[in-house]
């Protein structure tokens, strides 16, 4: 059972209208995962999508049907339900009520954006992530440059 929408103006004027936060690591995790960037982009269409009220019980819940989501982003309709299921078994989707819910909703709203923005990432951090940026044959976090005089002075007159 679809959730219906009473209201088809205001159901299409929360994809119009308002915002998402896009978490760069949720971003980055994804894509290191195994989301492909064409699901990435499907997963926009339905956060995109997804009612934000906060005051109902309907957030992070698509209302719209795949027919008129079809219509309303200019894709097939066979395509968004194949990748809505690819979402879901990746864990970014579930179906409730008939309907479907992108999973951890509120991590796209500003305030918990907000929130993880302003978590400190160590350097151990950033090594673990990028293991491969962090060569051996490169300058060592430790080492300092040091400055030529001779060159420092080449500009003198």
């Amino acid at each position: 059972m679809q959730l219906r929408n009473l209201n088809p103006f205001s159901g299409l004027r929360q994809i119009n209208k308002g915002y998402v936060c896009l978490p760069r690591k949720f971003t980055l995790n994804q894509l290191r995962g195994e989301l492909k960037p064409q699901e990435l982009g499907y997963f926009m269409i339905f956060l995109m999508s997804a009612d934000w009220d906060t005051n109902k019980y309907r957030h992070g819940i698509i209302r719209h049907s795949f027919s008129d989501l079809a219509k309303i982003w200019k894709v097939s309709e066979t395509t968004l339900r194949q990748n809505s299921h690819k979402l879901i078994k990746r864990g970014l989707l579930k179906k409730e009520k008939g309907s479907l819910k992108i999973i951890n909703f509120e991590q796209f709203t500003a305030r918990e954006a907000q929130k993880n923005a302003k978590e400190e990432i160590t350097n151990g951090q950033l090594m673990t992530d990028f293991p491969e940026l962090f060569l051996d044959d490169e300058i060592s976090l430790n080492d300092q440059i040091k400055e030529d005089d001779t060159f420092k002075d080449s500009f003198k007159t």
